[in-house]
């Protein structure tokens, strides 16, 4: 990965979100330009005038959940992209991912491995799934 991007972190545990803030900002040399502890913050807080590449979002967030958080940022900011970080592999729980405009999804124990991959693919207009399970095409139809 080259290119710098802008990336905003939504993530309920103050310590993985720290972890990953410094995982990209270190490792990735990528610009973190907010961190959100909910969806409801991250709804208000992730306009189209910050210019945001990438938004990592948790699914499992208290109030407003990280699915119906994407939708809603997604609104306003189409070419956004939001890959979520969650722990349910289901074909039906994926797919619900994906109908809300979600464009990556990891797996929460794999994120620091394909964290790069991922952001190079969904920067490349790819979708990313997890590594261990490649049969979402069939999900997707493709």
């Amino acid at each position: 990965m080259e290119t710098t991007y802008k990336i905003n972190i939504v993530d309920d545990n103050l310590t993985f979100l720290r972890d990953i803030e410094l995982f990209l900002k270190i490792r990735l040399n990528c610009q973190v330009t907010g961190t959100y502890h909910t969806g409801e913050e991250a709804v208000a807080n992730i306009t189209p005038s910050l210019n945001t590449d990438i938004v990592l979002m948790d699914i499992n967030l208290p109030g407003i959940n990280g699915i119906v958080a994407a939708k809603r940022i997604l609104e306003n900011n189409r070419n956004l992209k939001i890959i979520a970080i969650t722990q349910e592999t289901s074909s039906i729980y994926i797919k619900s991912l994906i109908e809300s405009g979600i464009k990556g999804i990891l797996l929460k124990k794999d994120l620091f491995r394909e964290l790069s991959l991922a952001i190079d693919e969904v920067m490349n207009g790819e979708y990313h799934f997890p590594v261990e399970n490649s049969n979402y095409n069939k999900i997707l139809k493709i």
